[in-house]
């Protein structure tokens, strides 16, 4: 599965959403070196969008802020115009 700037940061990362902080290192590793720029020539925005999503899911205090927001939106507290 190739990883998508628009999927949720689990998905990027090909985890579930309960996954320990080894999990979710050992998946950035993997896919990480799958996608890098030196490694795939048209892997960059791969690349970007799984950093993206480990700097969330491997900060407790940002993967926190990220369900609250997540639960907060399902609940309807934010409505698109």
């Amino acid at each position: 599965m190739k990883p998508s700037k628009t999927k949720d940061l689990y998905e990027r990362l090909e985890i579930s959403q309960n996954a320990s902080q080894k999990e979710i290192k050992k998946a950035y590793r993997r896919l990480s070196l799958k996608y890098h720029p030196d490694k795939n020539s048209q892997g960059e925005e791969d690349f970007k969008a799984i950093s993206e999503a480990y700097e969330v899911l491997s900060n407790l205090e940002k993967r926190k802020n990220m369900i609250l927001l997540n639960s907060l939106i399902k609940k309807g507290y934010f409505i698109k115009k």
